[in-house]
């Protein structure tokens, strides 16, 4: 291979690389939330700021570096993402949820 070709061919890479680590993709999260009776797996794409979850409707949603924030019709739910809380209306529910996807 010529040189002025290899060059060609390795800054095509080099774009390449740069546009997909600059891409953001939509983030499917997944939160697992139990308590002594409860278990309760909610579903939510980080791009998308309305959509529809199971069990609630539709939500607005809304990721900070600690915390998803979910308010709908049934109110306003907040998943502590450090401490693994689920609030509702501001109060404890008492179950704790893991995350995947983050």
């Amino acid at each position: 291979m010529p040189t002025k070709q290899i060059y060609i061919f390795l800054f095509g890479l080099f774009v390449a690389i740069s546009a997909s680590s600059t891409m953001v993709l939509a983030s499917e999260i997944t939160a697992t939330c139990t308590g002594m009776f409860d278990l309760d797996i909610y579903n939510f794409v980080s791009e998308k700021k309305i959509q529809v979850i199971e069990k609630l409707g539709e939500v607005q949603f809304v990721q900070t570096e600690g915390f998803i924030t979910l308010d709908g019709s049934f109110g306003e739910m907040r998943f502590d993402l450090n401490s693994g809380t689920l609030y509702a209306n501001e109060s404890d529910t008492g179950l704790y949820c893991t995350y995947r996807g983050l």
